[in-house]
């Protein structure tokens, strides 16, 4: 009497749990990718950014999903994940770079007292030299 019918090596066994959690996942991506990728740029004006934030917005929705959102409320969810990412982003650079713009502006006003005490510190050290080692510090 001849066995079951074989499939070719294949066999269907049930979807895990995890298994159905990345089919919708995928096909939240798929499906989402470019609307997401078209926001980040839109905000971000720079190509290499927008690609950065759109893999960040789909790693957050992988942490923070855990049922398949219906298609209308994904996508106005990753917009506006993807808007708030974005906004923090340039909000962070502003500050960043405002904290930059400060601590130039002060370094400036500190230069010339730093600099006194730099050459002050560099004499003495210089004078503690020997006369082959000054040598080899101006050649």
């Amino acid at each position: 009497m001849p066995g079951p019918p074989s499939d070719g090596g294949t066999s269907t066994k049930p979807l895990t749990l995890d298994d159905e959690r990345a089919i919708w996942l995928t096909t939240l991506y798929e499906t989402n990718v470019r609307m997401v990728s078209k926001t980040c740029r839109r905000l971000l004006d720079n190509a290499e950014d927008a690609a950065d934030a759109t893999h960040e917005v789909f790693l957050r929705a992988a942490a923070s999903l855990h049922t398949p959102p219906d298609g209308k409320d994904a996508r106005a969810w990753l917009t506006t994940v993807a808007r708030n990412y974005c906004l923090d982003l340039l909000r962070r650079r502003r500050t960043h770079e405002a904290a930059l713009t400060t601590l130039g502006a002060s370094a400036i006003a500190l230069e010339s007292e730093t600099t006194v005490v730099d050459r002050q510190l560099a004499q003495a050290v210089f004078d503690q030299l020997a006369v082959r080692e000054r040598r080899a510090l101006w050649e």
